[in-house]
């Protein structure tokens, strides 16, 4: 998942398309529409987006004698510190954008829903910190393992939750560490 997302983002149009369809089904034709790029253009992304499995077609419509293809999100994919390296340093604001936007709107939306602080063992973290390089590097290890530790997680609780139709917990997990200015 780590290459195919680093090629995924190595084109902001790609980015976009990724994000508009974690947001909501589309066709490259709307998509072309709202973004004002040419169809073949976004088509091409499409295609691109859809080889490396990270959208999947979900419906198909009949439009004045040809077939719309409808579009989503295999997920909303985190982006590793392994995935930004393969991304070239040039379109790395291209990628981090929408993720901070969307981290922005997930907890934006959470707040108003309720749901940002309705459990007592959910987290909400803000940690300025001033650090040499070697302790840089160690944040940046203890980061990746987080992040390697809660992939494990999600895999095993869809495990059970498969086993068992027990609750499930819609979580959105946000993790950042970056150099402040």
């Amino acid at each position: 998942m780590d290459e195919a997302l680093g090629k995924a983002f190595a084109h902001p149009l790609r980015v976009e398309i990724f994000k508009r369809l974690g947001e909501h089904p589309g066709s490259a034709r709307l998509l072309s529409e709202e973004l004002g790029h040419p169809l073949s253009n976004v088509a091409y992304h499409f295609r691109r987006l859809d080889d490396l499995g990270l959208i999947r077609l979900v419906n198909k419509v009949k439009r004045r004698g040809a077939t719309e293809k409808i579009y989503k999100a295999t997920q909303i994919a985190p982006v590793d510190s392994f995935a930004r390296k393969l991304v070239p340093a040039s379109v790395r604001g291209h990628v981090s954008a929408p993720i901070l936007q969307a981290m922005f709107d997930s907890g934006t939306t959470a707040l108003k829903a309720g749901t940002l602080d309705a459990r007592d063992d959910s987290h909400l973290v803000c940690m300025p910190v001033v650090l040499d390089l070697d302790g840089w590097k160690e944040v940046s290890t203890i980061m990746d393992g987080a992040l390697a530790r809660i992939a494990k997680a999600r895999v095993q609780s869809a495990k059970r939750l498969g086993r068992t139709q027990g609750q499930d917990i819609r979580a959105t997990i946000i993790v950042a560490s970056f150099e402040s200015p």
